[in-house]
């Protein structure tokens, strides 16, 4: 079997640090990705980006979060139209694989109609009760648009061969998935924000995924620390980061780059 899998970036956003990695201070720019996979059986979108909308009115869209987030997104950057470079059409994708339902994620949903919409259920009911659309800043606007849904619970096997699987990762929200694409070359796992990137994050979760982790650690340690098991080895480790699930040795390779920092460069390392 032969897959295919293309990624491109839909627009970015600059936000405060301390949203990626707790307790940090100053400002971070970060990319919008989406990502085709190109199956026998069909295609599979997983996460469309940024509304289109954002890229002439981000205020009238996002209202608070504009305050929050700086938008880069000019035409060209619309998930469709990152398909058509491709050569392929908006009504060819056979599955819209939501990661989770922020406006980054699921803000281009309203271009891909024809697909069905595959959301982990912990996630769409969340985004459907009023106090965690409040407390997770999602916008019904984005995903409640009458696309066929699929709602899963827990891992899901998209074309029941093992190629591509949804693996639910919450904690970021409460639904939050992943999605593991593999072939007889290798497997990947598309982890969307199930971590924040840089080695601290083995230390400090992200503050959403802090929250969640406060109201049902057990549920998510345990289907984080399952998702990690079926990743590739390189993955592992990056994926239970994100649920303060730190493997052996994560304090110490830490504290060792935090003594390479006090040395500074150009003296010796001793011991």
């Amino acid at each position: 079997m032969s897959l295919r899998l293309y990624a491109f970036n839909c627009g970015w956003l600059t936000g405060p640090l301390g949203i990626f990695l707790a307790g940090e201070h100053g400002r971070l720019r970060v990319p919008t990705p989406c990502y085709l996979i190109d199956h026998p059986k069909g295609k599979v979108l997983f996460d469309s980006g940024l509304h289109v909308d954002l890229q002439h009115e981000p205020a009238t869209r996002l209202g608070a979060n504009a305050k929050v987030f700086d938008i880069e997104c000019r035409p060209g950057d619309e998930v469709r139209a990152r398909l058509a470079t491709l050569g392929v059409d908006a009504g060819a994708i056979r599955f819209l694989v939501n990661s989770h339902l922020h406006f980054d994620h699921a803000g281009g949903n309203q271009q891909i109609p024809g697909a069905q919409l595959v959301v982990q259920r912990r996630e769409w009911e969340a985004g459907h009760e009023p106090d965690q659309i409040a407390a997770n800043y999602y916008d019904p606007r984005d995903y409640d648009l009458g696309h066929d849904l699929l709602v899963i619970d827990g891992e899901h096997d998209l074309f029941g061969d093992g190629a591509v699987v949804c693996l639910p990762t919450g904690g970021h929200t409460p639904g939050h998935q992943a999605l593991r694409v593999r072939d007889e070359g290798g497997e990947v796992v598309l982890a969307a924000t199930i971590r924040s990137s840089g080695r601290r994050c083995r230390r400090r979760p992200t503050p959403c995924c802090e929250r969640t982790l406060g109201r049902e650690p057990d549920r998510v340690q345990r289907d984080v620390g399952r998702a990690a098991e079926r990743c590739p080895d390189q993955e592992r480790d990056a994926l239970r980061a994100a649920a303060g699930l730190h493997h052996p040795g994560a304090d110490a390779e830490d504290d060792r780059e935090h003594a390479e920092r006090q040395r500074g460069p150009g003296k010796p390392r001793i011991g």
